[in-house]
């Protein structure tokens, strides 16, 4: 197996872990001693000469910024970023590479590098600033990426997210030919609660539902909060009916069990149900069709009593 040996600067105790992308060691010890002179913070340094051994690195460790070279024994140029980015879309790259040209400098970023240093330009100051600069932009867009794609109240995806994943695993089923089943789940007797004990017992209640929820979920589902106490359970790769129905009703007892809230320090055992609705993806419909089919079951299953699972 090909492995990435370890530099470490200062102490094991590092600010951020860096993976150097770099087949000319002599560059690589440059970046070191650059890194060596920054006072403020502290670094592990890893080195793959390859893009090859930069995945399996990356694969093993916790790599907090690439920095990467674009003239490689295997890709050169602009290749050297696409073909990365292709893998790994989620550690923020700095190109650092030995050809000083601001047009290739402005691809990069467009191909999405956080920046661009050519080796005649870098020393200890450029260099640091751009790596810290560089981790904090990233941290900050991972903040607002998952404001935008979590559920505030209970962590879970929300209705963006939701969309996004069904448009994606439906193009993915159009070219598999994978199942795919979509789940309303729509709380029984949770307006009760919220008029008897107040709105935060109630959001301690759809705390609770969507803690178990996830419980004991195969590695492939997909629960997001729709709204209010709706939600929606994906599960790709789940059939036959028999099955799909062994896992709801599963999902529905737990449900079922007490759940213990506090109102002015007191506590109370509530009890709310669900009523469910299923539905399957035959081919041709989008994620707002399933999802307003699954919501038309579901009503189904309210009109037979509540606590119910309908399919259509």
């Amino acid at each position: 197996m090909l492995t990435a040996p370890k530099i470490t600067l200062k102490n094991h105790d590092a600010d951020s872990t860096i993976l150097v992308i770099e087949d000319n060691y002599d560059d690589f010890y440059l970046v070191k001693q650059m890194l060596a002179k920054d006072l403020r913070k502290t670094y592990l340094l890893l080195h793959a000469e390859t893009l090859e051994e930069a995945f399996i690195t990356i694969a093993h460790e916790s790599v907090n910024l690439i920095l990467l070279d674009l003239g490689l024994a295997q890709t050169q140029g602009l290749e050297t970023l696409t073909h990365f980015r292709h893998q790994i879309a989620d550690i923020p790259v700095i190109v650092f590479t030995g050809v000083h040209d601001e047009d290739i400098g402005e691809k990069a970023i467009k191909l999405g590098a956080e920046d661009y240093i050519p080796k005649s330009q870098a020393n200890s100051a450029i260099l640091s600033r751009a790596i810290s600069y560089a981790i904090e932009r990233h941290t900050l867009l991972t903040k607002i990426q998952q404001q935008v794609w979590l559920d505030a109240l209970t962590g879970l995806p929300n209705r963006s997210a939701l969309f996004q994943y069904l448009t994606t695993q439906i193009n993915n089923a159009q070219r598999k030919r994978l199942s795919i089943n979509v789940v309303m789940l729509d709380l029984d007797g949770f307006k009760e609660i919220n008029d008897d004990f107040g709105h935060q017992a109630g959001d301690d209640v759809l705390i609770a539902v969507a803690n178990r929820l996830n419980q004991n979920k195969r590695a492939s589902d997909f629960i997001a909060r729709l709204g209010g106490d709706e939600f929606i359970w994906v599960l790709v790769e789940c059939h036959p009916d028999e099955k799909v129905l062994e896992l709801l009703e599963e999902k529905l007892s737990l449900i079922n069990e007490p759940i213990v809230i506090s109102v002015n320090d007191t506590p109370h055992n509530v009890h709310v149900g669900a009523s469910i609705g299923v539905t399957t993806w035959h081919g041709e419909q989008n994620p707002q069709m399933l999802i307003s089919t699954a919501d038309k079951a579901m009503y189904i299953s309210k009109n037979k009593g509540k606590n119910k699972i309908s399919l259509i």
